[in-house]
């Protein structure tokens, strides 16, 4: 008997998906084979099980696949022979776009052309007799001759973009019909069951696919009472030749492709060697971030924090099988933020609305994109990292265009009679406020942070506007600025390296 069992679940991973059907199915006493109908040709022959559930349930035999290719529906071929005039209409009109912006881009040339040799030769003449006469209006016409020709470029050029868009999607919708003309590929899956009794059991097709995958996707909403709605989601994509309708949606980031394995044990062998003695020590400057999980060195792909993570979609789901990227939304919250005015100018020379969030799931927040809103308003796209449960994180809803920036760098090189010379390195930062409110801005700025006891990182205190710094383990040092609508704020850091003349040091800058 040939049967069409629904698909009723889908588990995507990070290159793959494993699709599961289920559906009733009336099996005979005695050996009997079941042909299942209505699955994506591209499920792997190796990963393909079946199963009969329930009580005295028959035992599956074996699990082979056939494919073969079959005439497309009358509705596909009629929509097929539309698409292919359609396309072959596009091409032809794309063709005469290219031909227009041939001949616009010929005729701007030739009038800058004109235009470049009168305006030489008027100047000729009126060297010559000092009389203008009827030359400035050839000028105007040939001004607006240009002009024309000009305008006529970026029509052309846009009847190009237009008619090139058009020929894709003509070309996109004969792909997803097939690469054969008026045929498509399909699968079925023979099982040969045996079983003691007649009777109706759920059978159930297990089939790993690949063209199907999955990445974490954000929306962040700003409220009235400046709250935050936080909507985790994810970024599905498929195209298994299989429309996906009201199924069960789970997404994991486990790797079923990763095969892990021990790393092998090497031997480490100690030896002695005479201490040598060192006249010079070289130290070097790098740049470190903050301490955070970011998950560089983990495989591509989901970053999970090295456990295995699973998300489900609470709705049952419909995605075609287009290749185009469909966004789902899995749970929302509101939380509590507190946002602020925020400015890092050796990082970027702005003022940011930075929301300061804490994630309460029991589940963390996985890397990827995050939708910007504010009020119902969409402000941008930004991103977030891996955040674990309870943690807290910013997240920036944008520069303020209320602040105007400036940051610089110099030296100030300072001579001692008694002692060696000093370089003192400082950092200057103005802000300027052009709104019309009072505004309160958290500057940040950055001291090196000394790892050797050979060196030390001093302050130098008559450089620094806001008085002895205070900065925190990472060496970041926080100012508060309040400022009127018009006023101007200069704030200004210095520091200055205390070592040893044995100490052989880098410029930071």
């Amino acid at each position: 008997q040939t049967v069409a069992l629904p698909l009723i679940r889908v588990t995507l991973f990070e290159d793959r998906g494993a699709l599961t059907h289920s559906g009733p199915v009336r099996i005979p006493a005695g050996r009997s084979e079941i042909t299942v109908t209505g699955l994506s040709p591209l499920l792997d022959d190796a990963r393909l099980t079946a199963r009969c559930l329930g009580e005295g349930a028959p035992q599956v035999e074996s699990v082979r696949v056939t494919r073969r290719w079959t005439l497309s529906p009358a509705a596909d071929a009629t929509r097929r022979a539309e698409l292919k005039a359609a396309r072959d209409a596009a091409e032809a009109h794309v063709g005469a776009c290219e031909r227009r912006v041939t001949q616009a881009v010929a005729r701007a040339e030739a009038a800058r052309h004109t235009l470049t040799r009168y305006v030489g030769q008027l100047g000729r003449a009126v060297w010559a007799t000092a009389d203008t006469g009827d030359w400035p209006a050839g000028v105007a016409r040939l001004e607006a001759a240009c002009d024309a020709a000009d305008g006529a470029c970026d029509a052309a050029d846009t009847a190009l973009a237009d008619a090139q868009a058009a020929l894709a999607e003509h070309v996109a919708g004969l792909d997803a019909l097939g690469q054969r003309d008026g045929h498509q590929l399909v699968a079925e899956v023979r099982v040969r069951v045996l079983a003691a009794t007649a009777g109706t059991h759920p059978l159930q097709l297990n089939a790993v696919t690949p063209c199907a995958l999955w990445r974490p996707s954000h929306e962040a909403e700003r409220l009235p009472d400046d709250r935050v709605r936080w909507t985790t989601g994810a970024t599905v994509w498929q195209r298994t030749g299989l429309d996906w309708r009201d199924v069960e949606l789970v997404l994991s980031t486990d790797r079923p492709a990763a095969h892990p394995a021990l790393p092998p044990l090497h031997a480490d062998r100690l030896t002695a060697r005479a201490k040598a003695d060192r006249k010079k020590v070289v130290l070097a400057h790098r740049d470190e971030a903050v301490a955070t999980d970011s998950g560089e060195a983990a495989v591509a792909g989901v970053y999970d924090g090295g456990e295995a993570r699973t998300l489900r979609i609470g709705t049952p789901v419909s995605v075609p099988s287009d290749g185009r990227p469909h966004r789902l939304a899995a749970h929302s919250v509101e939380v509590a933020a507190e946002h602020s005015l925020c400015c890092r100018p050796e990082a970027k020379a702005q003022v940011f609305q930075i929301a300061r969030l804490h994630n309460a799931s029991p589940e963390p927040i996985l890397a990827g994109p995050v939708r910007l809103m504010a009020h119902g308003a969409w402000l941008g796209e930004g991103e977030t990292g891996y955040v674990g449960p309870g943690e807290a994180f910013e997240l920036s809803f944008g520069s303020d265009d209320r602040f105007r920036v400036t940051y610089a760098r110099r030296r100030v090189h300072e001579k001692k009679l008694l002692a060696s010379d000093r370089t003192h390195f400082v950092q200057t930062v103005t802000l300027q406020a052009v709104g019309a409110e009072p505004a309160d801005v958290q500057v940040t700025l950055r001291l090196p942070v000394s790892e050797l006891d050979a060196l030390t990182v001093q302050p130098s205190l008559h450089l620094c506007s806001e008085g002895p710094p205070a900065p925190d383990s990472d060496g970041l040092v926080h100012s508060a600025v309040t400022l009127d609508p018009g006023a101007q704020r200069e704030l200004s850091l210095g520091f200055w390296f205390d070592a040893g003349s044995e100490v052989v040091l880098g410029d930071p800058w």
